[in-house]
């Protein structure tokens, strides 16, 4: 075997161990982004459950609380759009003839 293919074999093994400390680290960094992830759902959830039960709410009180909190929200833009849309005239009188053209 050559001199020659010998550095090219060498440099192809360095190469393909490079990818796979690449891909070993992102494999850890993705484990431990999921790891943290699941951790804070876990932390919310046990959040969640605590606060309702020391206010005394049962799961339908909170399904209540939820759709009562997307009504406002639902309100709130309704709103929004009325304020932006103000003082525009969009119904019929908008597609009458003016009385100055014929």
């Amino acid at each position: 075997m050559s001199t020659q293919a010998i550095a090219t074999a060498k440099e192809v093994f360095d190469l393909l161990r490079d990818d796979l400390t690449a891909i070993e680290t992102e494999l850890v960094r993705d484990a431990v982004e999921a790891r943290l992830s699941r951790a804070e759902w876990r932390k919310t959830l046990e959040f969640g459950e605590r606060n309702a039960r020391e206010r005394g709410l049962t799961l339908e009180d909170v399904a209540a609380e939820i759709a009562a909190a997307r009504a406002r929200t639902r309100q709130i833009k309704r709103a929004a759009r009325h304020r932006r849309y103000e003082g525009h005239h969009f119904g019929p009188e908008l597609f009458r003839q003016s009385p100055t053209r014929p």
